[in-house]
């Protein structure tokens, strides 16, 4: 639970200034310091960039009556902006999972000493 809080509060504050693919970053980050598992540090890592993703793209998407969502959306194919938006918050969200399993395997073979 640390790790979801951890990743949706730093995904926030460091997608501001760095790339997007810093979230992997991020996600290792909290899998070393706060999950015991991979499965956990995955999980939350992903859940907790999903959810900041999906909320800021929607107050952004609101911002400008969904031009920029829709336009994209049809580049790609797809029906809808929201459709977009939920597709690029889970990219992002898988990006970060797979820092946050990195960072507990990490965790769990180097730090934690049986």
């Amino acid at each position: 639970m640390k790790t979801l809080i951890f990743s949706f509060i730093g995904s926030f504050l460091i997608g501001w200034i760095f790339p997007w693919w810093s979230v992997f970053l991020l996600g290792v980050l909290g899998g070393t310091l706060f999950s015991k598992n991979g499965w956990a540090g995955f999980f939350f890592s992903l859940l907790g960039v999903f959810l900041t993703w999906t909320v800021l793209a929607f107050v952004l998407d609101t911002k400008n009556d969904g031009l920029l969502s829709g336009r994209m959306a049809e580049m790609f194919s797809l029906p809808s902006g929201s459709l977009m938006i939920l597709v690029s918050a889970l990219i992002g969200g898988l990006v970060a999972g797979v820092g946050g399993l990195l960072g507990s395997l990490i965790r769990n073979d180097y730090f934690i000493k049986d």
